[in-house]
């Protein structure tokens, strides 16, 4: 037996130490004693057999092994990762669409790629995508659905009308349906979050910049009024009918002063145990939004803040949606079998592309081609290549970053690490407290049930 290379210990000062694996999620709150066992294991790994027969480290061993912190001696770890990676990135089994019904919008946000985008998907492509979809649907175990613009709650029609279509298809071939919307929240009432719980629409994704007079400057209407206090009241009536994930979005610009007065807000409203929250690095992603670039942080300087807001919300009470969670892979752009569909059914690979036709790799009325120019250079990126990635002890929590990075902008692979690499041990001691808390929340409602 040996050590996983995956492996993270973190003494907390208490008695206690942190133990997690990277490429299991393995996560446990071990007694100072124990760890000591554990590292006279690792100091004595010859005898790890040996020793796993007595009573003083037979159940520690047995643990270990379960959770992956211990391994056979002929396992090559990232061989075996990078088999996986390959095996999921290329399985047509599942299906994931990201589906754009409008690239219109309701907003006009200061910093949206898409601000100068529009068009709706004609009848002609919606019919071209359902035909899409069930050419693909007869080996299909899993699809997943979802919905984004624009703003894709302007075209609900369209959603309904898509939504019936892929249920239909998959209880006819018995295939697994599930779908999420990504909305600004603007439209998103609870009559409206009723009817898209009834297309089988499990959770929403609503983002927010700050408080009021933050989030009515960065993200106004189109017509120049605000939004925020619409997106809250909507957030109250929708808040148990979807799952809420509100997703902060945070630039140089973002203070600690704005996000206290945001869960000030949230809190009055009765939202704090009703939502989970997130932060978005904004990005100067293309052309279109170079003029906010400066205001950006890179992934290392965004890891220290993403540590002080996760903080605050903890000691605030509020539930926290990042969690450490192996991936195979980074996302649907290295995936054979996922796509982003705009309203002209063309697909594209990543968020930052969709309506630059140029940047298109192929469309729904057509056969995909692995070579094409815009597909062939995601499906080849390949992290095990470089020596960095092979080495580094977070990989299956990264698995080497945003591939459009590395394959459009061309950065450099040590810019394109994931915040995980920096900030890896503060995030376990706030997940940790965060299980205790909700751990003794859960025993304290036993007792008065």
């Amino acid at each position: 037996m040996k050590t996983s290379r995956y492996n993270h210990f973190l003494p907390r000062g208490d008695g206690k130490v942190i133990a997690f694996n990277c490429r299991t999620g393995g996560l446990a709150l071990m007694e100072e004693a124990k760890y000591q066992d554990y590292c006279h294991l690792v100091s004595h790994a010859e005898k790890i057999e040996s020793l796993s027969r007595e009573n003083r480290y037979g159940e520690l061993i047995s643990k270990l092994k379960a959770g992956r912190f211990l391994v056979e001696d002929q396992e090559d770890e990232v061989a075996q990762l990078e088999l996986k990676n390959r095996l999921d990135r290329f399985d047509t089994s599942l299906l994931g669409l990201i589906i754009a019904p409008t690239l219109a919008c309701n907003f006009k946000c200061e910093y949206c790629f898409e601000e100068v985008k529009k068009g709706h998907m004609s009848d002609q492509t919606v019919q071209a995508l359902i035909d899409y979809v069930r050419d693909k649907a007869k080996g299909l175990k899993l699809f997943s659905c979802t919905w984004y613009g624009g703003e894709p709650l302007l075209r609900m029609d369209l959603i309904e009308k898509l939504s019936h279509a892929f249920m239909d298809m998959c209880r006819e071939h018995q295939v697994a349906y599930g779908a999420a919307v990504m909305s600004n929240g603007y439209l998103l009432t609870g009559e409206m979050a009723s009817r898209l719980k009834g297309l089988q629409v499990s959770g929403v994704q609503v983002c927010l910049d700050g408080p009021q007079r933050v989030q009515d400057v960065k993200r106004p209407l189109a017509n120049g009024k605000g939004s925020y206090e619409t997106i809250v009241r909507n957030l109250i009536e929708v808040k148990d009918i979807l799952e809420i994930n509100l997703r902060i979005n945070v630039d140089r610009t973002t203070t600690k002063e704005d996000f206290v007065e945001l869960l000030d807000d949230l809190e009055k409203n009765q939202l704090k145990e009703k939502i989970k929250l997130f932060f978005g690095n904004v990005e100067a992603a293309n052309e279109v939004c170079i003029n906010i670039a400066e205001n950006c942080y890179d992934n290392k300087a965004f890891s220290k803040v993403e540590v002080l807001l996760h903080k605050i919300a903890l000691d605030r009470g509020f539930t926290l949606e990042k969690l450490p969670a192996p991936l195979t892979f980074y996302c649907c752009a290295q995936s054979i079998n996922s796509h982003i569909v705009d309203p002209q059914g063309k697909l594209y690979k990543c968020f930052n592309d969709v309506g630059i036709e140029e940047r298109s790799c192929g469309d729904v009325r057509s056969q995909q081609d692995p070579f094409h120019p815009n597909l062939f250079p995601f499906l080849n990126w390949n992290p095990f290549k470089n020596e960095s990635c092979r080495e580094c002890s977070v990989l299956p929590l990264c698995m080497g970053g945003c591939p459009h990075r590395i394959v459009f902008r061309k950065e450099r692979q040590e810019n394109n690490c994931d915040s995980w690499k920096f900030n890896l041990e503060d995030m376990l001691e706030i997940v940790c407290q965060s299980r205790l808390r909700a751990r003794a929340k859960a025993k304290e409602r036993s007792h008065h049930g």
